[in-house]
């Protein structure tokens, strides 16, 4: 069920089923995911599991610091960008690179303010690293073009029938 949703684009509607199946099917790759976002952006997850006999709904939450207090707020309460975020970083985490060794994401800038945009990419970057993988990005985003090396980037237009890097490196 999981997979459809992936392919058909909704996941943001199932993204607790989703943080709590990589959690229950790879526990190394829950806590990586707990660390990376914990040290580049404060999301601490702190809630999240599902007792079939005693529970009706997922819980899934997430911690937050208030007056000097450490609370824990449900997933729905962050922002859409921190959703997109933990959504994207958990679809990679669950396939690659045992199922895929690239991902494609479409403008990973939205929702997002330029400074989270810039701590999405290092979050990828990271994420590409520690799996091996090829993670390519369709932005228009200034701020993550910014943060990207200059042999990173790859302009495609249409009209072009090879597409070279920016930087000079083939």
């Amino acid at each position: 069920v999981l997979e459809k949703q992936v392919s058909a684009g909704v996941i943001s509607a199932n993204i607790r089923n989703l943080v709590l199946d990589l959690k229950r099917k790879a526990p190394e790759k829950y806590a990586y995911l707990e660390r990376i976002l914990r040290e580049e952006t404060g999301f601490e997850l702190c809630g999240l599991h599902f007792y079939e006999s005693s529970e009706r709904y997922v819980v899934s939450e997430y911690a937050e610091e208030r007056d000097g207090e450490r609370i824990c707020l449900e997933f729905g309460s962050c922002g859409s960008g921190s959703l997109q975020m933990l959504q994207v970083l958990s679809v990679i985490l669950c396939y690659c690179p045992e199922r895929a060794s690239v991902a494609l994401v479409d403008e990973p800038e939205a929702h997002l303010t330029p400074e989270g945009q810039v701590v999405f990419t290092r979050l990828l970057r990271r994420l590409q690293e520690k799996l091996q993988i090829q993670i390519l990005l369709a932005t228009n985003s200034v701020p993550i073009l910014k943060e990207a090396q200059a042999g990173e980037l790859v302009q495609v237009t249409a009209k072009t029938e090879t597409n070279r890097s920016l930087g000079g490196v083939e």
